[in-house]
């Protein structure tokens, strides 16, 4: 039996809400590789998901390991992206805790495990873009926080 861990409990979850958002149901289209590093003021940036969505089509999406490094999938169909252009954004899950317990629990308000600049967690607003081609693709994410740096 595979172990469902956080990360992939959280992936296995998400992946499903996301094809059938995305239009999971549509035809099936070729998947290309699509890997990356994600960073954060230069360090990498791990724990987060990197949520790709095409124009027309299934999105796709993996959480980045510790190491920032991230490799797509498409949630029920795949490792890898459908070709064309996507608009990529950033989500974070909330850092793990106590689960509520009985039907009158009051669910927990988690605190994120990390803090990004809003603009980073919206396809419309997160300012990434790529297009995905039918040979490997690289796609590096360069994250600047919002703090300033001392002079």
């Amino acid at each position: 039996m595979v172990e469902l861990t956080p990360r992939r409990r959280f992936v296995t979850v998400a992946g499903f809400i996301f094809g059938i958002v995305s239009g999971g149901c549509g035809p099936r289209l070729p998947l290309h590789q699509v890997t990356g590093t994600v960073t954060l003021d230069g360090r990498p940036l791990g724990g987060v998901i990197v949520m790709f969505q095409p124009e027309a089509g299934p999105g796709a999406m993996d959480m980045t390991d510790a190491s920032g490094r991230y490799d797509l999938q498409t949630p029920g169909r795949g490792r890898g992206a459908a070709a064309g252009r996507h608009s990529i954004w950033i989500e974070v899950p909330a850092a793990d805790g106590p689960e509520p317990i009985g039907e009158s629990a009051v669910p927990l308000k988690r605190k994120p495990i990390v803090e990004l600049p809003a603009r980073y967690l919206g396809p419309s607003t997160s300012g990434f873009h790529s297009t995905v081609s039918p040979t490997h693709n690289r796609v590096d994410l360069e994250l600047v926080s919002n703090r300033i740096s001392p002079p």
